[in-house]
């Protein structure tokens, strides 16, 4: 597969992701509520808790929010293309310290002229069928 290629990746929700980060929050919840710290506390601390899991779940899992990446374009030039939710497209550069596996991708990108960085969180289960694989091959076989 060649870098010169043209990829398109539509993401989905995952799965796994709402499970982990329901989870997480589930656990800081119980913590916070048997901790031994006055009343007052626990509710601003289990406001923040609920906020905390309303933004991931709309950045990182359904991309409600207008600014949530949901769709990667790998032009020919080498550029991406990152398709917000509330229409706008980001024509950006592919960072060199993004993690790649199989089961988990933090693809990091930086806007061509500099001035903002995203991060798009996935999981596998993020991807339609052959697109992990081919995100895969690309970003470990550059060139």
């Amino acid at each position: 597969m060649s870098n010169a290629l043209p990829l398109k990746i539509e993401l989905k929700p995952s799965c796994i992701l709402l499970i982990l980060l329901s989870f997480l929050h589930f656990g800081a919840v119980i913590s916070l509520w048997v901790s031994a710290i006055p009343l007052w506390l626990k509710l601003i601390l289990l406001f923040l808790c609920a906020i905390s899991l309303y933004y991931f779940l709309g950045r990182h899992v359904f991309y409600y929010f207008d600014r949530s990446i949901y769709k990667l374009a790998k032009q020919a030039d080498g550029c991406w293309l990152l398709h917000q939710r509330h229409g706008n497209c980001v024509k950006a550069q592919l960072l060199s310290n993004s993690l790649i596996s199989p089961a988990l991708c933090i693809v990091n990108f930086k806007t061509l002229d500099h001035a903002r960085s995203f991060s798009v969180l996935m999981f596998a289960d993020s991807f339609k069928k052959g697109s992990l694989r081919q995100l895969l091959v690309l970003l470990r076989f550059p060139g």
